[in-house]
């Protein structure tokens, strides 16, 4: 085994897939409905990572007055009746992920996803391209009664895999998945051409800084028990 550590657990939204587009979609139809501007990929990549309440929050917010809560229940029902029922055709692996993944199975590791995307349309996002039976364990959103970066999601991901915190890697994009890694007390490695919400992947914290997916197994290798 070359891996101290080989339970890997990955962030979904940028991180393992470029899912803007398709977000930027559904969240433009209900902008549209709601007689809202439209929103660029640019802007929606900065608001990705917090959950679907957050997102529908901060796409109202940019675009006018905020929601009441009522209308915010209605808006965030009408976002996942339209983002789940689309066939997800613009959401892509990032270069080099299905290799990645394939060379950690080989080397006899586990992988498990901890998303604050809600679990089915997670589950429909792995499964468009391709992934889905890499992983053991899939945490959503809605999964538990916590999102991330509260460490309940990560630390149920890792016993789902059969894992523990000793044995457990967080790949991730966002200042999120840096934090939860911490709280969870776990090391986490960040890939700098996700989504970072502004903040550049240099000042993320993580242990070490990919720049692809190339790099990830010398990655691990560096990471200690």
């Amino acid at each position: 085994m070359t891996f101290k550590r080989t339970a890997i657990i990955f962030d979904l939204d940028g991180t393992l897939v470029d899912s803007v587009p398709d977000l930027r979609l559904a969240a433009n139809r209900v902008l549209v409905e709601a007689g809202r501007r439209e929103l660029t990929d640019t802007e929606v990549a900065l608001m990705v990572g917090d959950g679907v309440p957050k997102l529908v929050e901060r796409i109202f917010t940019a675009t006018g007055p905020a929601l009441s809560s009522e209308d915010h229940r209605s808006w965030m029902q009408a976002f996942l009746d339209i983002y789940e029922s689309c066939p997800m055709d613009n959401t892509k692996l990032w270069p080099g992920v299905a290799a990645a993944l394939d060379a950690l199975l080989k080397e006899g590791c586990h992988l498990g996803v901890c998303t604050n995307k809600p679990y089915q349309a997670s589950i429909k996002i792995l499964e468009t391209v391709g992934i889905n039976d890499c992983f053991c364990g899939i945490v959503g959103g809605d999964s538990t009664d916590r999102k991330k970066p509260d460490p309940k999601p990560l630390l149920t991901v890792i016993a789902a895999m059969g894992a523990t915190p000793e044995q457990a890697v967080m790949v991730g994009d966002s200042p999120n998945d840096m934090e939860v890694a911490r709280n969870a007390g776990i090391p986490v490695i960040a890939i700098s051409f996700g989504y970072s919400k502004g903040v550049p992947p240099q000042d993320l914290g993580a242990d070490i800084l990919i720049h692809s997916y190339a790099e990830l197994l010398p990655a691990l290798r560096k990471i200690k028990a």
